[in-house]
């Protein structure tokens, strides 16, 4: 389970993709909403630990069709 946090438009929704610098399929959102507080798009997602990807990696959400680039 990892906490993302959006580097730009975009708030994500329960299903959506999370992708890898490669464009590979790594993960799934659990959950996401606009945070008031950070006054950005947050996320908790389920990452494949097989996938190699690292705290603070910057990961890519497919949000309706659209990739957004989202931190660790």
């Amino acid at each position: 389970m990892w906490g993302l946090r959006a580097d730009g438009r975009g708030i994500p929704r329960p299903g959506m993709s999370v992708l890898d610098g490669a464009g590979e399929r790594v993960g799934e959102v659990t959950s996401g909403t606009f945070s008031p507080t950070l006054r950005t798009g947050i996320a908790l997602a389920l990452v494949d630990a097989a996938s190699g990807a690292a705290a603070g990696a910057t990961l890519t959400v497919d949000v309706r069709g659209r990739p957004s680039p989202w931190r660790s």
